[in-house]
């Protein structure tokens, strides 16, 4: 009778655990991931906007103290949340199709050549879809699907298969941990 009352008791535990972490961990990782989505998307945005570029920043921005503008105070920040080094990090490539003549712009990027930016813009916008990963590019096509823009999400997509499996290897040792806690301590609680 004590005996399986006990195997209940950490059945119930461990199934109680089980669920709890990994509610936590989905959730987590989906977060993360969706962060790295939206971040992507409003770049793509902003270079859809500015027809395939970076804007340059223009007045106080621009003036580096020399003109009759005081310079901004250097805090990292930049319009719409991103920082004044986004620009300069992103690694990125667009697609602009005018007048039956398609132009890549892949000066932002060294792994993809003009002649491979065209395949993919091609590709692209033949399955009709506004945004979404072609590997390890975000996309976005333009209202009137004469740009695509494609970003390198490939620092950012590691680092979030990273962490997703330090999260269960982590989970798993946890769920180990407790496991042990439980099989200890029920013998103590469930005494007669």
């Amino acid at each position: 009778m004590f005996k399986k009352l006990r195997i209940k008791f950490i059945a119930a535990a461990m199934t109680a655990v089980i669920l709890v972490l990994a509610a936590i961990m989905t959730a987590i990782n989906a977060v993360n991931y969706y962060k790295i989505r939206d971040y992507a998307d409003g770049v793509l945005n902003i270079l859809v906007e500015n027809g395939g570029e970076f804007s340059e920043p223009s007045g106080q921005e621009n003036d580096v103290g020399q003109g009759d503008i005081p310079p901004r105070k250097p805090d990292g920040k930049r319009d719409g949340g991103f920082y004044a080094e986004t620009p300069y990090e992103t690694r990125y490539f667009a697609v602009k199709y005018e007048n039956g003549e398609k132009t890549a712009n892949t000066e932002r990027i060294f792994s993809v050549n003009e002649e491979e930016a065209v395949k993919i813009a091609d590709e692209i916008l033949k399955k009709g879809k506004k945004k979404g990963y072609y590997g390890v590019y975000r996309y976005a096509v333009s209202e009137k699907g004469d740009l695509v823009v494609l970003v390198d999400c490939f620092r950012q997509l590691e680092t979030s298969n990273n962490f997703l499996y330090a999260s269960i290897f982590i989970s798993l040792g946890g769920i180990a941990l407790v496991f042990l806690l439980v099989v200890v301590f029920s013998k103590k609680i469930l005494r007669p």
